[in-house]
């Protein structure tokens, strides 16, 4: 039996027609008409056909058969034909057969079966749907053969043979029967037998035993990014598992892309292998993908199950350490104004590329003797209402930035804005930068590589140095690959015994002047930190982190880390954007505070310049304010679980801090966030930086 989804050429020649061989006799034109029957496997009479195979001819030069099949069921398949077959239909009923007529007609149209119930079914063609001059030698318009008394029973023999055959439509159009060997679609071979009392249609499908078929569908689609990726996508996939018959080959496979709304487009590529590349694609648009297959026989096997949502484009990230970008406190000492702002140029001399899109930042505030917040975007845009760093007076603060380059004429540049009513100081390093095309992809995780709270851990001594193992085999409960170069940690600094810092570099690097975590005595602090890890038979996958002074506790969680896996994500920075807040509502999220342990959710996916689908995990900025005591927010893919990573703050202070999570999709959740609140109730707002694919 053929697929449903085959699709057909159109044939030069009709490759099967039979030859009506019956003993009666043969009479043209049927007799009057009755109401005619649904095609029916419940007829009132019984048929079985039984197959036979040519073997010789008797003395008289007859043929003489040998039975191959027998007992077939009315209305099934009559499977495994060849040339010279002879098919015989024995009717059985207990009332009257006053005639039969036969028709080869097509089984299948656009690969639906055919079902014959009209009065107008055999008179001429049913539409087209039959061959006219059905039985070879025959030129009548319908074949039939009256049946003799007692009219009980009759025998219809025909034989399979191979030939050319033409019928007209009724539209007097010359077109073909398509079955046999050569093609995908089952003929029937349909029987109208007139009784007493009604017309009934049954059939029997016909398929050859060379019969080609269209070859399976390829499975397992997947796609990757190309190089380069602008609108590309490496398309692959596991080649069709049958190519539709003996001698039949796959000629070629076409893959094309399909749109959110699951829309073929015009986006395609064709191959001889299992891979190829698909251009002309809109860069940040969600796709899927799904393959055919062509034979030898030129069928079209059924489109693939689809690929995963896979967005083109984006960038890829390199890290290089910390390179000072700004010391406003250094010669010659420019503080950044009340209410003002400093430009920054970042490019080679500060370790970014040329042709990078974004950077990763460490910036540390200090100085001011006002509250305020520092706001950090593209140059040559206006301040967008995010903000990376919150401060009190005389606060020494650090956060992670990540944020595009300006364009154009401000190319490379980036600006920071103070909102305080006094001036301020600004270090900026650069740990790293976002480019198309070079680089290495990020792979979210969770997972918690050190706790100095609990044995046989133990605080951090002043002065000390801790090494962490981060990636690699000897650490197989991270999961982190020993091919990771970098890794994004949430680092947690509790129950210190004096003001100051951590400095979280490689594992057998120099120290850098960077300050990952800055805190004071008795207060928790956390911050996001990119950092790459050591390379080397004895460094490799580690990290280090100094502590400035004081004993100390730190927490580590790692929350994503950087390899040279396409199969990771690439990232598409976007302009500083608050995306939630529950001081106003922004993003949908319920207005007010979030009360210790509970959480608010709200939808990131179709917002915000964040696609519907496609999307993995997204870089934010999370700012908590309003908490009247201590208070500890976790950010997580809504509908997931809760990760381990955390930001702290403590009371009537707003504390801003860098993260990245996986978007949950799991239902209800459609691409969203939640926010949840371990200590005093307070309020979150959710500003983006980008978002990974």
């Amino acid at each position: 039996m053929m697929t449903s989804f085959a699709f057909r050429r159109i044939p030069a020649v009709l490759l099967a027609f039979v030859v009506l061989l019956a003993s009666g006799v043969l009479a043209i034109g049927a007799g009057p008409i009755k109401a005619a029957e649904a095609e029916t496997a419940s007829p009132t009479f019984s048929a079985t056909a039984t197959v036979s195979k040519q073997i010789g001819v008797d003395g008289n030069g007859n043929p003489t058969w040998q039975v191959r099949t027998s007992g077939i069921a009315l209305g099934t398949t009559i499977d495994g034909l060849e040339d010279g077959d002879k098919i015989t239909v024995d009717l059985l009923t207990t009332g009257q057969i006053t005639m039969v007529q036969a028709r080869l007609c097509k089984g299948e149209t656009a690969g639906v079966e055919v079902t014959y119930a009209s009065t107008t079914d055999m008179n001429p063609t049913q539409a087209g749907k039959c061959v006219l001059n059905p039985f070879g030698k025959m030129t009548a318009n319908s074949a039939e053969k009256e049946v003799v008394s007692p009219f009980k029973s009759e025998s219809i023999e025909l034989i399979v043979g191979v030939g050319t055959d033409t019928y007209f439509k009724q539209s007097g159009s010359q077109t073909t029967v398509q079955c046999g060997p050569a093609y995908t679609d089952d003929c029937k071979l349909v029987l109208k037998v007139l009784t007493q009392d009604t017309n009934e249609f049954i059939s029997y499908r016909l398929n050859y035993a060379s019969q080609v078929e269209p070859p399976s569908a390829p499975t397992a689609v997947k796609a990757v990014a190309s190089n380069p990726a602008s609108g590309r996508a490496d398309v692959s996939w596991t080649a069709s598992s049958s190519t539709g018959g003996v001698g039949a080959t796959i000629s070629n496979y076409t893959a094309t892309a399909y749109n959110s709304a699951g829309v073929a487009t015009s986006y395609t590529c064709e191959t001889v292998t299992t891979s190829c590349t698909v251009t002309g694609l809109t860069n940040s648009t969600p796709y899927t993908f799904k393959v055919k297959a062509k034979n030898s026989a030129d069928y079209f096997s059924a489109d693939s199950v689809a690929s995963a949502v896979f967005l083109p484009g984006g960038t890829r990230f390199t890290a290089v350490g910390a390179k000072l970008a700004l010391n406003t406190a250094t010669a010659p000492v420019s503080p950044i104004t009340a209410n003002g702002t400093k430009t920054v140029t970042l490019g080679p001399t500060q370790g970014v590329a040329a042709g990078a899109t974004a950077v990763v930042l460490n910036v540390t505030v200090s100085g001011s003797t006002a509250a305020g917040k520092i706001t950090v975007y593209p140059a040559g845009v206006t301040k967008p209402s995010a903000e990376h760093l919150n401060f009190t007076s005389a606060a020494v603060v650090s956060n992670q930035v990540v944020v595009p380059l300006g364009t154009g004429a401000n190319a490379g540049k980036i600006v920071l804005h103070n909102s305080a009513t006094s001036t301020a100081q600004l270090v900026v390093h650069v740990v790293g930068y976002y480019k198309p095309d070079t680089g290495t992809y990020f792979t979210a995780t969770s997972k918690r590589a050190l706790q100095t709270s609990t044995a046989p851990a133990a605080p951090l001594a002043a002065a000390a140095t801790r090494n962490v193992q981060i990636a690699g085999t000897t650490t197989p409960a991270l999961g982190i690959p020993g091919v990771a170069t970098a890794v994004v940690l949430n680092v947690t600094v509790s129950s210190a015994t004096a003001a100051g810092y951590l400095t979280v570099f490689p594992k057998g690097g120099v120290k850098p002047g960077v300050k990952s975590v800055n805190f004071t005595a008795g207060k928790s602090t956390s911050n996001l930190v990119t950092v790459a890890l050591g390379t080397g038979l004895t460094n490799g996958g580690g990290i280090s982190i100094f502590n400035s002074a004081g004993s100390t506790n730190v927490t580590v969680d790692v929350v994503g880390y950087f390899s040279n896996a396409a199969t990771g994500s690439r990232f598409f920075p976007l302009n500083p954007i608050r995306t939630a807040n529950t001081v106003d509502g922004t993003g949908g999220v319920t207005v007010g505070k979030i009360a210790s342990g509970t959480s608010k959710s709200f939808r990131v996916a179709s917002r915000s310049g964040v696609p519907t689908t496609g999307v993995k995990s997204v870089a934010y900025n999370l700012t908590m304010s309003g908490q009247a005591a201590l208070a500890s927010m976790t950010v997580f893919g809504q509908g997931a679980p809760r990760t381990q990573a955390n930001v702290a703050g403590y009371a009537n202070v707003p504390v801003s801090i860098a993260g990245m999570a996986n978007l949950g999709y799991t239902s209800p959740a459609l691409g969203g966030l939640s926010v949840y609140n371990a200590g005093g109730a307070a309020n979150a707002a959710v500003d983006l930086a980008g978002y990974f694919s």
